[in-house]
C-alpha cells in the first residue's frame, strides 16, 4: 500500500530473520551458515557492542531508516539504551535523530557490501563511538561498536596539554632569544669597554714605573706592582669569561670523538710547558664518545689542566683519565692525586670564580670548572666531584650516547 514500508529485504529474498542451510535445518543469515552456537557465544560475550540492522525502504524504493533487529549485551553498556527498547525499533525512533545516524555510510555498506569503519561524535547520546560495519546480505548491515568518549576526553586534554607546552615552549624560547641577545650586548661591552680602562691602568702603570720609578721609594714600586698585577689579572679574567660564553653559545656538531686521544694531545702539551716537573700520566685508548669535538677538547683540556695545577706540590705525581661503570651509566673521569678539596664546598666548584684555594698557592680565573660543567650540560650528560683535602680529587661525567660510540669503534 502507498505509504507503508518496503520490505526490509529486496523482493524475492528469503525472510531476513531465517533461511535454509545445506542440510535443510534452519540458521540465522547473519552465522553465514557457521554453527549457530559458536557465534552466539561471540555475539553474547563480545565487549564491543554488536547491532544487526535492516534497512527501511520508502514507497519509491529509497532508503528513509533502518530497523534494528537484534543487539547483544554490551550494546546497553556503550549506548545506555536496554535491549528490549531498541529491538524492532527504528533508529530514528529510539535515538530522537532524523535522518537516523550514520544512514548515509550504512546504506553505503548494506548495498555494496564493502566494509567500513569510522569515528564520529554522536550528539543525542552524547558520545564518540568507534564503529565498524559489515554487510551480511543486501539490504543489511551489522555494527560493531564501542563508546570511545573516555579516550576522545583523554586525546583533547593531551591536544590541549601539547597547545599549552607548544605555547610555553614558544615563550620560553622568546625569553631565551631575549637572554641570549642580552648576553651578547654583555659580552660586546665587556670586551670592548671593560678592556679599554684595564689597557689604560696597565699602560699608565708601565709609564709611571719607567719614568718615575726612581723617584718612588720601595713601598711605591711594590704598590704599583700590585696594581699592574690586579690589571692583569682582570683581564685574564675577562678573557676567561669571554671564551666561556663563545663556548657555551656555539652550534654543537655531533660526531664519536676520541677521548683518549684528546687526553694524550694535551698531556704532551703539559709535558712541553713544564718539562722540569714529572708527572705519571695513566691514558688508556678506547674512550670513545659522543659529542661536539671542539667542546669536548675544551672539557678535557680543562681537566687535565685542572689535575696538573693541583698536584704540583706532590712528590710523586700520578694523573689517571679512563671510564667507569656507575649503576647502568658509563662515566669517564680524570683523577688525581693531588691537593683535594673539602667537600662541604663542592657546590662551588662549577660556579664561575668561586675558588677553594688561594691564588698565591694555585693561581687561575676561577673560570674552568664552570666551561666544563656548562659544556657537559650542553651535551646532556651529568659531572660530579669526589675528593679529600691532601687526597686527591677526580671528577666524573657522563655523555649521552656513549654505549652506542663504543659499540660503533669496536
Amino acid at each position: 500500500m502507498p505509504g507503508t514500508d518496503r520490505p526490509s529485504s529486496p523482493p524475492g529474498a528469503l525472510p531476513p530473520d531465517r533461511a535454509t542451510g545445506p542440510a535443510g535445518d534452519e540458521v540465522r543469515d547473519w552465522t553465514d551458515h557457521a554453527p549457530v552456537g559458536v557465534f552466539q557465544m561471540l555475539f553474547q560475550s563480545m565487549m564491543e557492542g554488536v547491532a544487526l540492522h535492516d534497512l527501511v525502504y520508502g514507497p519509491g524504493g529509497e532508503v528513509r531508516d533502518y530497523r534494528i533487529v537484534d543487539v547483544n549485551p554490551a550494546f546497553e553498556r556503550h549506548t545506555g539504551i536496554a535491549p528490549a527498547t531498541a529491538i524492532g525499533r527504528l533508529a530514528s525512533d529510539i535515538y530522537g535523530a532524523s535522518p537516523a545516524p550514520f544512514i548515509d555510510a550504512y546504506v553505503q555498506v548494506a548495498e555494496t557490501g564493502i566494509p567500513a569503519s569510522f569515528e564520529e561524535y554522536f550528539a543525542p547520546l552524547g558520545r564518540h563511538f568507534k564503529v565498524s560495519v559489515v554487510s551480511p546480505r543486501p539490504g543489511s548491515f551489522a555494527t560493531v561498536f564501542m563508546d570511545i568518549s573516555e579516550q576522545k576526553r583523554i586525546e583533547d586534554e593531551f591536544h590541549q596539554l601539547n597547545q599549552t607546552l607548544e605555547q610555553r615552549v614558544a615563550e620560553r624560547t622568546a625569553q631565551l632569544a631575549a637572554a641570549n641577545a642580552e648576553l651578547e650586548s654583555f659580552a660586546y661591552a665587556v670586551s670592548h669597554d671593560l678592556r679599554a680602562p684595564l689597557r689604560g691602568i696597565n699602560g699608565w702603570s708601565a709609564s709611571l714605573l719607567e719614568e718615575y720609578g726612581d723617584r718612588l721609594d720601595e713601598t711605591g714600586r711594590t704598590y704599583l706592582d700590585r696594581v699592574m698585577a690586579q690589571a692583569e689579572r682582570m683581564g685574564k679574567l675577562i678573557e676567561a669569561l669571554l671564551e666561556m660564553s663563545r663556548l657555551t653559545r656555539a652550534r654543537m656538531r655531533f660526531e664519536v670523538v676520541d677521548l683518549g686521544r684528546m687526553a694524550e694531545a694535551v698531556a704532551a702539551d703539559l709535558r712541553a710547558s713544564h718539562p722540569e716537573r714529572t708527572v705519571q700520566l695513566v691514558i688508556p685508548m678506547g674512550l670513545f664518545a659522543r659529542g661536539d669535538p671542539m667542546l669536548l677538547r675544551v672539557v678535557m683540556e680543562n681537566l687535565l689542566r685542572n689535575a696538573w695545577k693541583f698536584t704540583a706540590h706532590v712528590e710523586s705525581a700520578r694523573i689517571e683519565v679512563g671510564v667507569a661503570l656507575e649503576g647502568d651509566e658509563t662515566e669517564f673521569f680524570v683523577r688525581d692525586n693531588g691537593a683535594g678539596f673539602d667537600m662541604r664546598y663542592a657546590d662551588k666548584l662549577f660556579t664561575p670564580f668561586q675558588r677553594l684555594h688561594r691564588v698565591d698557592e694555585y693561581p687561575g680565573t676561577g673560570i674552568g670548572l664552570a666551561t666544563v660543567h656548562r659544556v657537559i650540560h650542553r651535551h646532556g650528560g651529568t659531572i660530579r666531584a669526589v675528593s679529600a683535602v691532601g687526597r686527591g680529587a677526580a671528577f666524573y661525567f657522563t655523555l649521552p650516547g656513549t654505549a652506542g660510540a663504543m659499540a660503533s669503534q669496536g
